[in-house]
């Protein structure tokens, strides 16, 4: 979803045939994805209920899945199930519920409280009759300069940060400021793979 860029990326990295769908709800993320993709104006749970049966043969949501409750992803799982050919897999990126970012105290709260662990979704997988499910994560070191990282805050990122009122984020982001010095953030960045595979 979103602008594309990664999905078209993958396909042109992976060398594949057809152009990759990029399924977002929004017209003007999609507005801003290249030729490298195939553009679908829709969420996430109306296309794979529209998904002729055995259809796909690979599905990728990437950081997206938690943003489903948990009657929606039961359902989006099922219907992804459904309209994955014999052999199709399907892969869940996300981020870790522990992240190591440098978060203000009630930023990482409500991290936490809208960031399952890995076995949330494995689980759902293997509900919806997913075979194969397996979970990985890739650890890498990250470096950012801390008031670079001050302004992402400020300016709402991530959807975390859209739980605090200007004057709460104004605080939080003092309270980072504090924590740590002028120059460089250094910390683990962590992305969580969740994998199923449409098997009989």
């Amino acid at each position: 979803g979103g602008t594309g860029r990664f999905a078209g990326e993958l396909g042109r990295r992976a060398r594949v045939t057809t152009k990759p769908r990029c399924v977002d709800p929004s017209a003007a993320m999609l507005a801003e994805a290249g030729a490298g993709v195939e553009r679908v104006l829709a969420d996430g749970l109306s296309f794979a209920r529209g998904a002729p049966d055995a259809s796909l043969d690979r599905v990728l949501l990437k950081e997206v899945a938690h943003h489903f409750g948990d009657d929606d992803l039961a359902a989006c799982f099922a219907e992804l199930r459904r309209a994955l050919a014999p052999g199709g897999r399907m892969l869940v990126v996300t981020r870790p519920h522990d992240p190591d970012y440098p978060f203000f105290d009630a930023a990482r709260a409500v991290w936490r409280a809208h960031q399952p662990p890995a076995e949330h979704f494995t689980d759902a997988l293997a509900r919806a009759g997913f075979g194969r499910v397996a979970a990985d994560a890739a650890t890498y070191p990250a470096t950012l300069d801390r008031d670079r990282w001050l302004d992402m805050v400020s300016t709402r990122f991530w959807s975390t940060f859209s739980h605090f009122d200007d004057a709460a984020l104004a605080a939080g982001v003092d309270e980072i400021r504090r924590a740590h010095p002028p120059g460089d953030i250094s910390f683990s960045e962590r992305l969580v793979f969740v994998a199923g595979e449409a098997v009989d």
